[in-house]
């Protein structure tokens, strides 16, 4: 890489005569000036065609995560495919350097947003409510999604295990969307199956971007 060198100051301590001396001009100070703007612009590239490659690698790695559990719902004729999967998906492949895209945030946030939800249904009689929907929502129903909340924001910091769709999850429960005791094990079911198969494309991610 070229330098960009720069003439040094005159040299006053030495003596006429000697090397250097006598007001004759010191060995060039060569600067990194130019090799730094080079490797700036170098770095500037490669981000750009990170970020143009982004466009279409993080909708093909998240499609494929929900496309799996979509695959599995079908063929088992479970409802393994759910609104929280979607968060899930889009930490594991665009935001892989996160803490809460770990393994461990994923599936402890999630299972303390399951057990926190069927609490609430069972402390505010939620249970035995309507499902909230477009025309209607009962006073239990709002009690039960709060509380819901506020179990899985504390559960997940003593845990350290934060993670964003566990909120969704839980309130997926408390609002009745998937309210039954057997749909604790399939929302689980499904958060491991896409952990499983996103743990390797978030490694693969985070050693791009690095």
């Amino acid at each position: 890489m070229a330098l960009n060198c720069l003439p040094g100051k005159k040299s006053k301590l030495s003596p006429p005569g000697t090397p250097n001396g006598g007001g004759q001009h010191a060995p060039k100070r060569c600067s990194l000036v130019t090799e730094t703007r080079i490797v700036g612009e170098s770095m500037a590239e490669k981000r750009q065609g990170s970020k143009r490659n982004d466009l279409f690698i993080a909708p093909l790695c998240e499609g494929g995560l929900i496309l799996l559990a979509g695959l599995a719902a079908w063929t088992l004729h479970k409802p393994l495919l759910f609104a929280s999967l979607g968060p899930t998906a889009f930490e594991l492949t665009e935001m892989p350097e996160r803490a809460s895209a770990r393994p461990y945030n994923i599936l402890v946030g999630h299972l303390i947003g399951v057990l926190s939800g069927f609490a609430a249904l069972a402390l505010t009689g939620a249970w035995h409510t309507p499902s909230v929907s477009t025309s209607q929502i009962s006073l239990q129903r709002v009690g039960a999604a709060v509380l819901a909340a506020l179990l899985t924001v504390f559960g997940t910091l003593l845990a350290r295990a934060t993670q964003p769709a566990a909120l969704s999850t839980t309130l997926m429960i408390a609002t009745g969307a998937m309210q039954h005791l057997e749909d604790g094990p399939i929302i689980m079911a499904s958060i491991l199956l896409i952990t499983a198969a996103g743990e390797p494309l978030r490694r693969w991610r985070r050693r791009r971007a690095a």
